[in-house]
C-alpha cells in the first residue's frame, strides 16, 4: 500500500467489512438466532454457561423492559458493571434497543461520577453492584441529571424504583423489534471515556475526553484470521473500555468467552480453567498485585499450557522467559491502551482508503512525531512518523518498571507508541500504520 500525505488517501486493498449496513445489535441478534446451541460465554467463577439461545432470550427480555421504561434509540445509557452474569445480557440488550452505551468504571469517587454523568447526561443508569448505588445516586443529584436508576439487586428496593430486568413482565403482545441502524458508518454505538482513572481528573481542565465510537468502528475490529472460531479468556471486566469493545465483537462471532472474576483472582483457578476449557487466546489485564501473584505462581509451579496460541498482556509486562516457559506455543504480545496515554481509547482502522482521526489529545498531554530520519514534528506541523506522547500523569504500569521499559521511552521521557501517522494543522493525529495497536497486538516478543 502507498499513502499520499497531501490528499490523505491510501492506494491499495481495503480491510474487509463483513456486515453490510447492519449495526451491532442486528449482527449480534442474527448470529445468536442462527446458532442457538453455540456456547457463547462461560462465567468461570460461577460455572454458568450461556448458550446463544439463553443469552438471546435474556437480552430480548431486558431490551423489552428498557423500551417500556422509556429508553429510545440514540439515547445514552450508563452501565456500571462489576463482572456479574447479568452484565453481558444487559450490554447486548442496550445494543438491541439502539441506545448509546457508556460503560463507567466501578471504582470512582462521587465527584468523578458527577462529572461523567454531567457530561453524558444518560437517560438511564444500570448498576449491577449494590455497594455503588448510593454513590451514583448522590452524584446524579449533585449533577442535576434526572436519570432513571435501576439496580440489578432486589435488596435495594427501598432506595430505588427497582425491578428485576430479566423477570419483569412486559405489557403488550407485540414482538420486540431489534433496532435497525440507518447509517453504521456515522451512527454512534458507544461513548468511551478516556482518562477516567488515576490522575486523569487532576489539572486545570475538566479531565474528561469523550470519544464517540460508531457501529462500523466496532465491527471493523473483527479479523477472520485472528479470533474467529477460537476460545478467548479474559481476566479483565466490563469497567475496562477495551473489554467492552472486544465483547461486542465476540458476541457476533463463533467465539466462546470465558470470564474470570478479577475481584477474586486466583492464579491457580484461572490457569486450570484455561486448560480445562481449551482456551486458545488469552487476554490478561491484572492489577499490579495480581500480576505479581500470577508471575510467582507460574515460577513456583512451572505450570504449562500448550494449547494457547496467543497471550496478550496489558499494562505491566510479564517476564518474557516465564511467559514462554509456561505458554511455549503461544505468540506473546504486550499491549498498551490509549486511555493510559491521555488520548483516545479507540483507534479506527483505515476506511475507504482514507486514514481516520483517532481524536485530539487532552490539554495536559504533550505529543510529537519522529520521522524515520530522526526529525521531530510538533502537533502544528504536518509530518509523517511515529507518535510520541509525554505526560506527568500517564502509564503507571510502564513507569513502575523503568529499567525493563527503558526502550519504550526517549531520553526526554516521551513514550514511543508504535503508531505511525501525522498531525494535521488542528492538532489531530491521523493513523497511517500500526506497529503496536491498542486494539490488537502488533508489538510481539
Amino acid at each position: 500500500m502507498s499513502y499520499n500525505a497531501e490528499t490523505r488517501v491510501w492506494s491499495g486493498p481495503n480491510d474487509p467489512y463483513l456486515y453490510g449496513n447492519q449495526g451491532i445489535g442486528e449482527a449480534i441478534f442474527e448470529f445468536m438466532n442462527d446458532n442457538p446451541d453455540h456456547m457463547m460465554e462461560i462465567r468461570d467463577n460461577e460455572d454458568e454457561v450461556f448458550l446463544c439461545e439463553k443469552m438471546n432470550s435474556m437480552a430480548i427480555r431486558i431490551a423489552e423492559n428498557l423500551s417500556v421504561k422509556g429508553l429510545k434509540p440514540g439515547q445514552n445509557i450508563a452501565l456500571v458493571l462489576k463482572n456479574h452474569s447479568i452484565d453481558s445480557p444487559i450490554l447486548i440488550a442496550c445494543a438491541f434497543v439502539g441506545a448509546v452505551i457508556c460503560v463507567i468504571p466501578h471504582d470512582l469517587t462521587v465527584e468523578k461520577y458527577r462529572r461523567i454523568l454531567n457530561e453524558i447526561k444518560p437517560k438511564m443508569v444500570i448498576i449491577t453492584e449494590k455497594s455503588l448505588a448510593k454513590q451514583l445516586l448522590s452524584a446524579s443529584i449533585v449533577a442535576n441529571v434526572p436519570s432513571q436508576f435501576y439496580i440489578q439487586d432486589n435488596s435495594l428496593s427501598t432506595c430505588f424504583e427497582l425491578r428485576d430486568l430479566t423477570e419483569f413482565q412486559v405489557q403488550g403482545t407485540e414482538e420486540f423489534k431489534i433496532y435497525k441502524c440507518a447509517n453504521p458508518e456515522n451512527e454512534v454505538a458507544m461513548i468511551l471515556i478516556s482518562n477516567h482513572n488515576g490522575n486523569s481528573f487532576n489539572g486545570n481542565g475538566n479531565g474528561l475526553k469523550i470519544v464517540n465510537v460508531t457501529h462500523k468502528m466496532i465491527m471493523r475490529g473483527i479479523k477472520q484470521d485472528d479470533l474467529f472460531s477460537n476460545t478467548i479468556m479474559s481476566a479483565s471486566n466490563f469497567s475496562h473500555p477495551l473489554e467492552v469493545v472486544r465483547a461486542l465483537t465476540a458476541y457476533m462471532t463463533p467465539i466462546t468467552r470465558i470470564i474470570s472474576n478479577s475481584n477474586e483472582f486466583s492464579a491457580a483457578i484461572f490457569l486450570h480453567s484455561i486448560r480445562k476449557n481449551d482456551v486458545t487466546n488469552l487476554f490478561l489485564d491484572l492489577t499490579e498485585q495480581n500480576s505479581l501473584h500470577f508471575i510467582e505462581y507460574l515460577q513456583k509451579t512451572e505450570f504449562v499450557v500448550r494449547g494457547l496460541e496467543k497471550v496478550t498482556f496489558f499494562g505491566n509486562e510479564f517476564n518474557e522467559k516465564v511467559s514462554k516457559l509456561n505458554f511455549p506455543n503461544a505468540k506473546i504480545s504486550f499491549e498498551f491502551i490509549m486511555e493510559e496515554l491521555g488520548g483516545s481509547v479507540f483507534i479506527q482502522k483505515i476506511q475507504n482508503n482514507r486514514s481516520e482521526s483517532m481524536g485530539k489529545l487532552t490539554s495536559h498531554i504533550k505529543a510529537k512525531i519522529i520521522s524515520e530520519n530522526g526529525y521531530s514534528y510538533d502537533p502544528d506541523e504536518v509530518g509523517i512518523g511515529e507518535l510520541l506522547i509525554g505526560s506527568n500523569f500517564m502509564l503507571p504500569g510502564y513507569l513502575n518498571f523503568p529499567l525493563k521499559n527503558a526502550k519504550k521511552f526517549t531520553e526526554d521521557r516521551f513514550f514511543r507508541t508504535g503508531l505511525y501517522g501525522y498531525f494535521d494543522n488542528a492538532g489531530e493525529f491521523y493513523l497511517i500504520e500500526t506497529k503496536k495497536s491498542p486494539i490488537k497486538g502488533r508489538y510481539s516478543k
